[in-house]
């Protein structure tokens, strides 16, 4: 396959990802309890806020994404159109990237049959909103600027940490980008004396201090430090809670007991070595071949791996080590398949490497028995990817919450400005205009007892919202509590019941 051809099927796969995020979007109405909770709680009010004058208040990462979002509502009107059009052209723009990296360091078959393994797996995320992609296309491009050519020029090493500091301030986690491409840059260029050497990590910290001093200053300035966050306290939640915490609603336990992350990793580092030796060596790798990779297209993952360290290649390894960096990090945090996105194009790179490179010592490559099969693998994966692509997205759509859009309509309508709803999920409240108030960690009779005093006018009650805050127990009762609140809706599927309290 010519390199023409190949760019233009690329780019056709791309644009064809873009189409498709778009019009999923147009069905994805309100957003699910998993993915789109931050976005709702966090991310559209904040951005409202900033649009209204109001000052950025959020603690748990840096503002990229909230700045982004803000504009995108600006010009749209409403912030989960706008996240979700950030996502649809951030995920044909992270396949993109991913194809003219891998160009460049294999040939142009085996970047455009990652490529399109890639976008197969982005569909599920690529109509929500939220800031996952976004960060993953900021993390691999400056990985694509330093490897990209031969010499690496000073201006793509500038570029590189300038982008890396988009990335800082999208996703604090993507920090490991500095070091990482910093000892790239130390080591790949070839022939040159030692300052010429050291001129390229610092132009590299250039790029990323400039974007992110002043982040680093106003930080300091409110909070006391130029790293004030949370990031810490996801830590402790992932080793300390005691039935692990995917949503991190027990964050606030933690807010005085770990004031750093050295904190949290020597409170119980036995406890920490052992969980997380498991968790990135044997859990997590499981995790991202089945739910990430997928049958029967990770059964090539382990062969793909053994022939590319085979081959070897400094480039080339250099990519794999800064994603394993990368990898590592996260490896303090609960496994979350959105987390990892930026690796998602080194495994379907290990896919595509294995059954289309024509390399000598390639097992797949055609002068081979196995090769003669290739092309049948390839229309087997491809198919396995498509239906678990499917699939995905039908469960996404059966687990969002549409039936909340009934309710918002009749409670716009009842409301007055200031009403407040009690609920544990924030997806009703946002969308209904009413103020939320988080459910006390508190017993359901002592919750019950206190209703009054909470101010609220609407309390909901859902199995789901239930597991994370056992106060709302006291709800799911209709008869126990009818002399104190009214039964508003009911929806029998998911359980939700909605009331009024009564004055």
């Amino acid at each position: 396959m010519s390199e023409r051809t190949a760019d233009r099927l690329a780019l056709a796969a791309c644009l064809a990802a873009l189409l498709l995020a778009l019009a999923l979007g147009v069905m994805h109405r309100i957003g699910s309890f998993n993915l789109e909770t931050d976005f709702y709680n966090w991310y559209a009010p904040q951005a409202v806020g900033l649009l209204h004058g109001e000052p950025y208040t959020f603690r748990h990462n840096p503002p990229g994404y909230i700045l982004l979002l803000t504009g995108a509502t600006w010009l749209v009107g409403d912030p989960f159109t706008a996240g979700k059009v950030l996502t649809a052209f951030a995920a044909a723009g992270l396949g993109w990237v991913c194809y003219r990296l891998v160009r460049a360091l294999f040939d142009p078959l085996v970047a455009l049959g990652a490529t399109v393994l890639l976008l197969l797996s982005l569909v599920q995320y690529s109509f929500r909103a939220g800031p996952d992609l976004i960060g993953a296309l900021a993390t691999v491009v400056p990985i694509w600027l330093v490897l990209r050519r031969e010499p690496i020029a000073a201006r793509d090493a500038l570029l590189a940490g300038a982008v890396a500091g988009c990335a800082y301030l999208l996703r604090a986690n993507t920090i490991f980008l500095v070091p990482g491409l910093g000892l790239a840059l130390l080591v790949l260029p070839a022939g040159l004396a030692l300052r010429e050497r050291l001129r390229l990590p610092v132009l590299l910290l250039v790029g990323f201090l400039v974007l992110t001093v002043p982040w680093f200053a106003w930080n300091a300035a409110r909070y006391g430090s130029p790293f004030a966050g949370t990031p810490q306290l996801q830590v402790a939640l992932h080793f300390y809670a005691p039935n692990g915490d995917m949503y991190g609603e027990q964050m606030s336990l933690y807010e005085g007991k770990f004031h750093s992350l050295l904190d949290v990793l020597m409170y119980r580092p036995s406890r920490v070595i052992r969980m997380y030796l498991s968790d990135v060596f044997l859990d997590y790798p499981a995790a991202l071949a089945d739910q990430v990779v997928t049958f029967p297209a990770y059964l090539f993952l382990g062969a793909g791996l053994l022939v590319m360290l085979r081959r070897g290649g400094v480039r080339r390894m250099t990519w794999l080590l800064v994603t394993a960096f990368g990898y590592l990090l996260l490896g303090l945090v609960g496994f979350y398949p959105r987390y990892h996105l930026f690796v998602f194009p080194v495994l379907f790179l290990l896919v595509s490497y294995f059954l289309l490179s024509e390399e000598p010592g390639n097992a797949g490559a055609p002068a081979s028995a196995l090769g003669r099969l290739r092309w049948a693998a390839c229309v087997v994966v491809l198919a396995g990817m498509g239906y678990a692509a499917a699939s995905a997205v039908q469960k996404a759509f059966e687990r969002e919450p549409r039936y909340l859009l009934r309710f918002a309509t009749d409670l716009r309508r009842r409301s007055h400005p200031g009403d407040a709803m009690v609920s544990g999920k924030p997806h009703l409240a946002w969308v209904a205009g009413l103020r939320r108030i988080v459910p006390a960690q508190e017993s359901p009779e002592a919750f019950l007892a206190h209703a009054p005093e909470l101010g609220a006018r609407y309390f909901t009650y859902s199995p789901v919202e239930a597991t994370i805050y056992p106060a709302l127990e006291a709800l799911r009762d209709t008869a126990a509590v009818a002399s104190r609140f009214t039964l508003l809706f009911r929806d029998p599927g998911s359980g939700t019941l909605v009331y009024e309290i009564r004055p």
